[in-house]
C-alpha cells in the first residue's frame, strides 16, 4: 500500500475554489450596493439555498412554477431587511449600535419592507387561486 499524498482530493479543492468565488461575488455585490458584507452575506446565503430548492420543485414537482416561485420571493424577502438597513446607515449593521439622528429613509423603513411582504403574501395568493381555478 503506497501513501502518495502529492495533492489534496479535487473534492475539497473544488470546494474552497468554489466557497472563495462566492464570496468574492458576494463581497462585490456587497461594495456595489454599499451595504455591509456580514449582512449580504447572511442574506445571500439562505437566498441561494431557498432558489436552488424552489428551482428543484419546480424541475421535480408536478406543480405549476409561478405560485413556488412566489412563495420563494416570500420567504427570501425578509432575509434582504438587514441589507436595506446597512444601506441606509453606511454599511453598518444593525446589530451593531449606530445613532442615526436624521432618520431611515423611506425604503428602509419597517412600514415599507412589511408593505412589500404584504404584496408579495398578495401575489402568492393570487397565483394559487389561479392555479386552482385553472385559468393558465
Amino acid at each position: 500500500m503506497s501513501s502518495n499524498n502529492a495533492g489534496a482530493d479535487p473534492v475539497v479543492w473544488g470546494t474552497i475554489g468554489l466557497t472563495a468565488v462566492v464570496l468574492l461575488v458576494v463581497f462585490q455585490i456587497s461594495r456595489s450596493i454599499g451595504a455591509d458584507f456580514q449582512a449580504t452575506l447572511s442574506a445571500f446565503m439562505p437566498s441561494i439555498l431557498i432558489v436552488v430548492g424552489a428551482g428543484f420543485a419546480i424541475w421535480k414537482l408536478p406543480l405549476p412554477a409561478l405560485p413556488i416561485a412566489s412563495f420563494a420571493l416570500v420567504v427570501i424577502w425578509p432575509f434582504w431587511w438587514p441589507v436595506i438597513d446597512s444601506i441606509a446607515n453606511p454599511g453598518v449593521t444593525s446589530d451593531r449600535f449606530y445613532l442615526n439622528l436624521g432618520g431611515d429613509p423611506w425604503w428602509a423603513t419597517l412600514t415599507f419592507k412589511w408593505c412589500v411582504e404584504v404584496v408579495l403574501i398578495a401575489i402568492f395568493g393570487a397565483t394559487v387561486i389561479r392555479q386552482r381555478n385553472n385559468y393558465y
